[in-house]
């Protein structure tokens, strides 16, 4: 499992901009395969079911699909904790690509001025 820190990573709920989903990319390895923009809608609004309007519980689970492209993915909450006086998240999001490969990383969101934000 790989563990990012996304300080400046701004798709919505987990504060990834379309701009920073080609800068997420290489963190995910060069060699591919990659997530495509419709990918990254779907596994935004799985996002937005854990996180909005109240954060789920530790466990509760939402799965993505994007038939066009044959990915999918499950992101699952993590645990709860204060960073900074922010309220914040752990959330694991793993992917699961046409063909079968598989990947899997942490990332850390906090609530900042009302909205979630990788940290």
């Amino acid at each position: 499992m790989l563990s990012l820190g996304l300080a400046a990573f701004g798709l919505a709920a987990l504060g990834i901009t379309a701009g920073a989903q080609a800068q997420l990319m290489p963190l995910f390895g060069s060699d591919g395969p990659f997530l495509n923009r419709e990918d990254f809608v779907q596994a935004d609004a799985a996002a937005r079911v854990l996180l909005e309007p109240q954060p789920a519980p530790l466990g509760t689970f939402a799965r993505w699909s994007d038939p066009a492209s044959g990915n999918s993915g499950v992101l699952t909450m993590g645990r709860a904790y204060s960073k900074s006086g922010y309220d914040c998240r752990t959330v694991s999001w793993r992917d699961i690509f046409k063909g079968g490969i598989e990947r899997t990383v942490l990332l850390e969101t906090c609530r900042v001025g009302g909205a979630w934000k990788l940290v």
